[in-house]
């Protein structure tokens, strides 16, 4: 997989058609999962989406994701962002590895932040910042294959630095209570620039397409 993320292109296509799998998605549709948010946000009306597998590399700068909250991406409860993210791992993840590390009890407000891009290859993020007071509540989250873990959307988090030698996998999904719902739009687009750009709505046959919720 090291060797393969330096064809950018061809990495970069097998990892939108990864994250369009089913069979991966269809991991947060078991009952345990609808369950558990069902009783936590109170409402057997539950919306999925935000699915995401994680490919973080040693030492990666590119696509290394800075202190932010998942609100700002996913609108659909906001302002009281009745919702939560479920983050599982792949690999056994801990701070050697550069697993997620959040600032405990840093949820309880929404914080306004601007998008950022590098460029085309790096990911968009609503970077925050995070005080040195925050910082002594900074914990990782060490987790071990089958474990589950559930955060707030207002969760401030981000990237460890992975000092391994071997790529941290991890899928995550969001669940949002659908009482006092922003509906918002999925857009499909294509990869290929000269088709998205004479019409970004139409999908033609055989040309690969990635998602992007609003």
């Amino acid at each position: 997989m090291l060797k393969l993320r330096k064809k950018k292109k061809i990495f970069s296509e097998i990892y939108d058609k990864i994250n369009l799998s089913s069979e991966l998605r269809s991991i947060f549709y078991q009952k345990k999962f609808l369950n558990f948010f069902s009783s936590v946000l109170k409402t057997d009306q539950i919306y999925l989406n935000g699915f995401m597998m994680r490919f973080d590399f040693p030492n990666d700068e590119r696509n290394s994701l800075q202190w932010h909250q998942d609100s700002p991406y996913y609108m659909q409860t906001y302002p009281k962002f009745n919702a939560g993210v479920c983050w599982i791992p792949v690999t056994n993840n801990s701070k050697k590895n550069g697993t997620l590390q959040f600032i405990m009890k840093s949820n309880k407000k929404f914080i306004k932040s601007k998008l950022s891009l590098k460029n085309n290859l790096s990911t968009s993020q609503y970077i925050m910042p995070v005080t040195k007071k925050e910082e002594k509540n900074l914990s990782n989250l060490s987790q071990k294959f089958g474990d589950a873990s559930f955060l707030h959307m207002n969760l401030k988090h981000r990237s460890g630095i992975n000092d391994s030698t071997k790529v941290r996998i991890t899928i995550a999904c969001r669940f949002h209570c659908m009482k006092n719902f922003n509906i918002g739009k999925e857009i499909y687009f294509h990869n290929k620039k000269e088709i998205r750009d004479k019409d970004k709505y139409i999908i033609k046959k055989n040309n690969p397409i990635y998602i992007v919720y609003y």
